[in-house]
């Protein structure tokens, strides 16, 4: 599974190399909510015809309520991850000034559990600790143009990682910038 998520990694990297003179490209960056937290997302995206691929970053900081024993923790934790995904826009004005996106990927990344500690203050112990992640998400876009090349972003994001001890489904939804930059 490794394998194959590095080769459409490295085929995706490869596609956006090549694509700086052909097509149109944006660059954005969101910040917002994640589950009890904040997250990041910065993407580079290739544009075609009618659709997009977004190869970006993620990071969030959260925490997590388990119960145990009676007792209550609450568990930080921190993902990291690299996203690869293809969407197409399903709704848009005449010139294109707002604009309706979804789309579908994979990531892969790490989940940093209690900042690396296996233990907390009063003893207890995390059974599972920090690991490598990797699923996929959902997300939708919408786009609203200040200028020809400037748009402010709206995005949600359904994330599923799933192998993470903490966050298997995590959601993500942010405000921010895309700029257009071919």
């Amino acid at each position: 599974m490794k394998k194959i998520i590095s080769l459409v990694l490295l085929y995706f990297i490869v596609l956006v190399v090549n694509s700086q003179t052909l097509i149109n490209n944006t660059i954005d960056v969101t910040g917002g909510y994640s589950p009890s937290g904040f997250g990041i997302n910065a993407n580079y995206n290739v544009i075609f015809d009618n659709s997009y691929v977004k190869l970006g970053i993620y990071v969030s900081s959260n925490k997590d309520k388990q119960t145990k024993l009676d007792v209550d923790y609450e568990i930080p934790y921190t993902i990291l991850s690299v996203n690869v995904g293809y969407f197409k826009p399903f709704i848009k004005n005449r010139n294109e000034s707002i604009i309706l996106s979804g789309g579908l990927g994979l990531l892969a990344g790490y989940e940093v559990i209690n900042n690396g500690n296996n233990e907390f203050e009063n003893g207890a112990i995390i059974e599972n600790g920090s690991s490598f992640i990797y699923g996929g998400f959902g997300s939708l876009d919408l786009e609203v143009g200040i200028t020809q090349n400037i748009y402010i972003l709206a995005n949600i994001t359904e994330f599923y990682h799933v192998n993470s001890y903490l966050g298997k489904a995590t959601m993500y939804g942010g405000l921010g910038v895309r700029i257009y930059i071919n």
